[in-house]
C-alpha cells in the first residue's frame, strides 16, 4: 500500500514550531488517521517546497495539499494530461481530470 505526502501549511513544516504551530496539528491529524486506520499510510507534515522534486516523487505518489496552489501548481506542470485532483470541504462536487481514462 502505497503511502500518502500530507503537505505542511507553510515552506518551514518540521521546524518545531519556529514559524508557528499550524503543522503540530496537521502532526496530530496524521498520527489520528493512521491509528484509525490501524498504519502507517499517511506520512508528514512534508516540506511543501521539496514535495514534487523527483528524489521525493520516487517513494509518493498520493499527496494532500492544504491549499489550492500548493498542490496544484506543481500537479499541472508535471502531470497535466495525466492527473487527477479532488478539492475537498467545499459546498459543491469539483474534480479536475485531464487523462483519457478518467471517469
Amino acid at each position: 500500500m502505497e503511502k500518502i505526502a500530507v503537505l505542511g501549511i507553510n515552506p518551514h513544516a518540521g521546524d518545531n514550531g519556529v514559524l508557528g504551530h499550524e503543522d503540530m496539528r496537521i502532526l496530530k491529524a496524521i498520527k489520528s488517521a493512521n491509528k484509525k486506520l490501524g498504519l502507517e499510510r499517511f506520512v508528514g507534515p512534508i516540506v511543501p517546497d521539496v514535495a514534487f522534486t523527483p528524489h521525493f516523487r520516487k517513494d509518493f505518489h498520493y499527496y494532500v495539499a492544504m491549499y489550492h496552489d500548493q498542490g496544484l501548481a506543481p500537479l499541472k506542470a508535471l502531470h497535466f494530461d495525466e492527473s487527477v485532483n479532488i478539492s475537498l470541504n467545499l459546498p459543491i462536487v469539483r474534480t479536475f481530470c485531464r487523462s483519457w481514462y478518467c471517469i
